[in-house]
């Protein structure tokens, strides 16, 4: 069979990650009552490189050219990593030969899937923009399923290894990363979101302008908030190229969800970690939504309910029919 098909409405990329290069755009339609996001994607890493509002100095992931994108997205981008007996494996990272990848394209969304036979393990992202709600957001479905014949118990962290607060621009980030860094902060973890802004105005002018709005992190496994993790470093760990998860590798989730986080006058990210165990062909799903908010209170007051199930598998049939 060939690697490129049209099948059930989509289009299917056999091998995604090992084709000739791509990239496109999610559409940025988010109907009447709704704050459009854009969201460009490439056929390397997890799909998604960058995502805003409104122009690439609204950026939330930072915005990259396809060039750079296909070099970057596998670092800077989303990322999964699977602990199972102690060894620690990144989702969709580097392949070999018993995984299997297929990219789905739909008007609306895409989805990518990887079968990881040593694991046992099947992996299904999809993403696709949140229609007719006064905030933007990306909406990411993440999908586990126990394809082996027994059962089994594993350690997951899955989120975006950079996301900026509101009011970086992209001057900022390329050629004054250093310095902006000195703004940024993270807000109401003890609320069991992330909410990403700058202290204030970082411009060269006389006046100090306080920002309200920022970008949020929303995580939900089985309908319940998780706590996101902001500080690369409970990640990472002194690695600082992220290419592995070093503490991840060294702590257990319970421990690393113990620590003290630092959410200030560093690049932040955005991370939700846990632990489950499935029987066989047994499913696991995490919802979560990143985006863009006027105010910190109206995120406390819908936290609850924009990343449970229900409501997202809502969303997605609204945003097929907007786009229809």
């Amino acid at each position: 069979m060939s690697e490129y098909y049209f099948k059930n409405n989509e289009f299917v990329i056999e091998r995604y990650d090992q084709q000739k290069t791509f990239s496109s755009f999610l559409p940025g339609m988010a109907g009447k009552r709704g704050i459009p996001l854009w969201a460009f994607y490439v056929n390397r890493g997890q799909g998604i490189a960058s995502f805003g509002i409104e122009n690439k100095d609204r950026q939330i992931l930072e915005f990259s050219p396809a060039v750079k994108s296909y070099q970057t997205v596998g670092i800077d981008g989303f990322r999964t990593f699977v602990k199972v007996h102690g060894k620690v494996t990144e989702i969709f990272g580097e392949n070999d030969l018993n995984v299997k990848r297929t990219m789905f394209i739909k008007r609306s969304e895409f989805t990518i899937e990887e079968q990881n036979v040593d694991l046992g393990l099947k992996v299904r992202v999809t993403y696709f923009g949140l229609p007719n709600e006064n905030l933007a957001a990306l909406s990411r479905q993440v999908v586990v399923t126990n394809i082996s014949d027994q059962p089994i118990s594993f350690e997951l962290l899955d989120g975006l290894s950079q996301l900026l607060p509101t009011g970086v621009s992209q001057h900022g980030i390329k050629m004054l990363a250093n310095l902006t860094r000195s703004w940024m902060e993270v807000y109401n973890l003890e609320d069991n979101v992330g909410y990403y802004r700058m202290r204030s105005s970082s411009a060269d002018t006389a006046e100090v302008v306080e920002n309200e709005d920022g970008h949020f992190y929303v995580s939900t496994v089985n309908d319940v908030l998780i706590k996101p993790i902001v500080d690369q470093r409970l990640i990472f760990g002194m690695d600082t190229t992220k290419r592995r998860a070093r503490h991840f590798e060294q702590h257990s989730i319970k421990d690393i969800l113990k620590e003290p986080q630092v959410t200030a006058n560093k690049i932040p990210v955005g991370f939700t970690g846990l632990e489950a165990h499935l029987e066989p062909q047994n499913t696991l799903q995490l919802n979560t939504l990143i985006g863009h908010i006027h105010t910190v209170e109206y995120l406390l007051e819908i936290k609850n309910k924009i990343a449970k199930t229900a409501y997202v598998h809502k969303k997605r049939q609204e945003a097929d029919c907007e786009i229809e």
